[in-house]
């Protein structure tokens, strides 16, 4: 089912313009939802280690960082100045990679959900992390009062 259109329905309504980083934004799911909250008005800050082949960076993000989040110091780039973030970024592949990288997968996507969750701990004006993985939300966690949480 194809989400209603903008001028319908606007999911982050009552909360005012935010700058919200989405992570994995080369990908699929990631591209989407970065094109999503930026056309409900959002700044937003597409980050990955490889470019979107699906569209141009100015169709989904305000701003697109090419930067490698199993390192600390480029999480803490990627979240700089942001409210929100929706952590979609893991190591991915085709099958053939997926069923021969079991620890090497394991192992990237660890690092990059621990050092987004580390910098945006680090991150005075954050208050808000969607932490997902493999098109299954599994968990996520907020600094404000009263703020959403979710386990699927």
């Amino acid at each position: 089912m194809p989400l209603p259109p903008v001028e319908e329905k606007k999911f982050t309504e009552g909360y005012g313009k935010l700058k919200i980083c989405v992570t994995g934004a080369g990908g699929f799911i990631a591209s989407h939802l970065a094109r999503r909250l930026k056309a409900e008005g959002h700044y937003v800050r597409g980050v990955d280690w490889k470019e979107n082949e699906y569209m141009k960076p100015e169709d989904f993000c305000d701003e697109f960082l090419n930067l490698d989040l199993r390192h600390i110091e480029n999480c803490k780039k990627a979240v700089e100045g942001m409210e929100w973030c929706f952590n979609l970024a893991a190591d991915m592949g085709g099958m053939g990679f997926i069923q021969s990288n079991h620890s090497r997968i394991l192992y990237n996507s660890t690092m990059i959900s621990f050092n987004v969750s580390k910098a945006l701990l680090e991150h005075d004006g954050f208050w808000r992390l969607l932490l997902a993985r493999d098109q299954c939300a599994t968990g996520a966690c907020s600094k404000a009062p009263g703020a959403w949480s979710l386990c699927a």
